[in-house]
């Protein structure tokens, strides 16, 4: 069995939601399915787990349909912000519009599946690295 470090097969990463210099949370494929994932934090150690720990979430289609959501919210947020068009982040409370509500309802529950620990959460052992000169990422995962 390839292990983390000499890994044989890679599953790609569709969309990043939380970064702290690694991802954090976002969805992936994992054995050939749509899954949420979020990495584990060490409440002890106050830090993001060493153990390069995550939860990932098989996705339902309709969950699916939320990050997808988020996500293009998002993207189109950041590009009217880069133009100097946009407000404040969707989750400062100084934004407002339809837009930051729908942002806002989609981050609450696509938080809430992120966080959820369920008969579909597997519990793997992951490393996320950038695709060296592309702006895509790869996660090489193992159950735990």
């Amino acid at each position: 069995m390839a292990s983390l470090a000499t890994p044989e097969k890679s599953d790609d990463i569709l969309i990043v939601l939380d970064t702290w210099d690694v991802s954090l949370s976002g969805v992936t494929m994992f054995e050939g399915a749509f899954h949420s994932f979020q990495r584990m934090f060490d409440e002890e150690a106050q830090s993001w787990a060493k153990s390069e720990g995550f939860l990932l979430q098989r996705l339902t289609g309709a969950e699916l349909n939320q990050f997808n959501e988020l996500n293009e919210l998002y993207v189109a947020w950041l590009a009217a912000h880069k133009d100097g068009k946009a407000g404040p982040h969707p989750l400062i409370p100084e934004a407002v519009g339809p837009s930051v509500d729908r942002y806002r309802e989609l981050h609450s529950l696509t938080g809430a599946i992120l966080l959820a620990d369920t008969d579909r959460t597997v519990r793997c052992a992951g490393i996320i690295t950038q695709v060296p000169g592309e702006k895509r990422y790869i996660a090489h995962w193992q159950r735990s």
